[in-house]
């Protein structure tokens, strides 16, 4: 299966696709942004709500000296030894009960140490306590008491505790401590922080959301660029349909301002030069997935020729989806492929004239082309179950072909892959095969077994039309 027309040949902004990292990350972030927002705003929910269901905590704290002295020596500041001992003196269920027994409290000891923070650093003689509580007042009537419990405890073993400590030595070496930072209430709550919380919710849910996108971007199967088609397919990328492009009225023209007038347009012109100016083209138009719009391509792009000057006729010839027909408004009444191959039926009778731009539809004739210079489109319908072509002989086809070629500029079959089987003679007969694939859904094991069913078919020259896709990011 070859193409004579090389992608160099071709001046679509898709077919010189950069490679750059940094481009494929941008292209990663568009495609799966979706993702990544979703995961935002989950995180940013979750965020909310515990906020809601949070109480607020407020915060009472003081910082104390502690250290030894007496002996032999002056005082020692800086003992490790002594400082983890007092926070352990500190952070202690004994005296968190004592704290409980003096304020006559309903909570436990244990509640109230798990309240409770106790740090220092690893030189410092320096103990901070802070001590979390839902109510601000009572936090700091709490914090007091458990100074008042510590100096006791430290009198007990023997400490020197408050002013005129450093300068009262004995025989033997003594504890003392002292407050540096006296009991106080801070400022606001310690929680909820509704604006670091949200804030921390939202760069993590980014975080997990950009690795999410990298993994699903990395697991799918799914075509996404024009490289990624013309690789799986083998053959070319001829025009590229922006998302949106369904709704598009058929008909759509230069000049229409729309990204799909301009798509197709473009599409026109890749397509007369990959026919290296061959009048008499037959296209076969035939999705690579069912609903993938060939139909729907097949009508656009049977107008945008006509709008140009060139006699089109598009044949229905996808025996399971009837799309040309309520596109192009097709009476299905009259006859069609099969008998003019079978020579039960004339052209002219056969052929329908669509309206183009405001022209009236009805029979077409031999009659010459308009004075405003635009072509005529025509319709054909099959005219009875595709697997009739089978009982053709083959001359009787190339005859039905000849005469169609004779007519129009372009002859534009709208087939189906999955009845390819039954219509394999259209595929032998058409100087082109475009396939339909949409970006983001044709998978590359479909691309893969439809270039190996084109190429069992015979099929010499086949192109790709991607749907879906930005053109400047195809």
């Amino acid at each position: 299966m070859a193409s004579s027309t090389s992608l160099g040949d071709l001046p679509l902004s898709f077919s010189e696709e950069s490679a750059s990292p940094f481009r494929d990350y941008l292209r990663t972030l568009k495609r799966q942004g979706w993702l990544v927002m979703f995961v935002v705003a989950i995180a940013l929910v979750a965020a909310f709500a515990s906020i809601s269901l949070q109480g607020s905590v407020y915060r009472a704290s003081m910082s104390v000296l502690v250290g030894q002295a007496g002996g032999n020596t002056g005082p020692v500041l800086g003992n490790q030894a002594v400082t983890q001992t007092m926070k352990a003196l500190l952070k202690n269920e004994l005296t968190s009960s004592q704290v409980v027994r003096a304020l006559h409290l309903k909570n436990s000891p244990r509640s109230l140490t798990n309240h409770l923070h106790v740090s220092a650093k690893p030189t410092s003689s320096v103990i901070d306590v802070h001590f979390d509580w839902p109510v601000r007042a009572q936090a700091l009537r709490i914090l007091n008491q458990y100074w008042v419990v510590f100096v006791e405890r430290v009198r007990r073993l023997g400490a020197l505790p408050g002013k005129g400590a450093l300068g009262q030595f004995t025989a033997r070496p003594v504890i003392f401590a002292s407050l540096v930072t006296p009991p106080q209430a801070e400022p606001g709550r310690v929680s909820p922080r509704p604006v670091r919380t949200l804030g921390l919710a939202a760069l993590l849910g980014l975080l997990v959301g950009l690795v999410l996108a990298v993994l699903r971007e990395r697991f799918d199967d799914t075509i996404r660029t024009a490289r990624e088609a013309e690789a799986e397919f083998g053959a070319p990328v001829i025009g590229a349909l922006p998302a949106g492009w369904r709704r598009s009225k058929p008909g759509v023209r230069a000049g229409g301002g729309t990204k799909a007038a301009e798509a197709f347009q473009m599409f026109r012109l890749n397509l007369e030069l990959v026919q290296n100016g061959n009048s008499d083209s037959a296209i076969l138009l035939a999705n690579a997935l069912q609903e993938e719009g060939a139909s729907l391509v097949a009508a656009n792009l049977g107008q945008v020729l006509a709008a140009s000057g060139k006699d089109v006729v598009c044949v229905e010839a996808d025996p399971y989806d009837r799309g040309l027909r309520a596109h192009l408004k097709i009476d299905p009444k009259t006859p069609g492929f099969v008998q003019l191959a079978k020579k039960h039926a004339d052209l002219d009778k056969a052929l329908q004239l669509v309206q183009l731009n405001g022209r009236d539809g009805g029979r077409a004739t031999a009659a010459g082309r308009t004075t405003d210079h635009r072509g005529r489109l025509m319709a054909l319908t099959m005219g009875g179950p595709l697997s009739m072509l089978g009982s053709i002989p083959e001359q009787q086809l190339s005859t039905a072909l000849k005469t169609l070629r004779s007519r129009a500029d372009y002859v534009i079959f709208d087939a189906s892959l999955l009845a390819m089987g039954d219509g394999f003679q259209l595929v032998r007969n058409s100087d082109l095969v475009l396939i339909v694939a949409h970006c983001g859904r044709t998978t590359r094991v479909h691309a893969r077994a439809t270039r190996a069913l084109l190429e069992r078919l015979g099929a010499e020259r086949v192109a790709v039309v991607l749907t879906g896709a930005d053109p400047h990011w195809a």
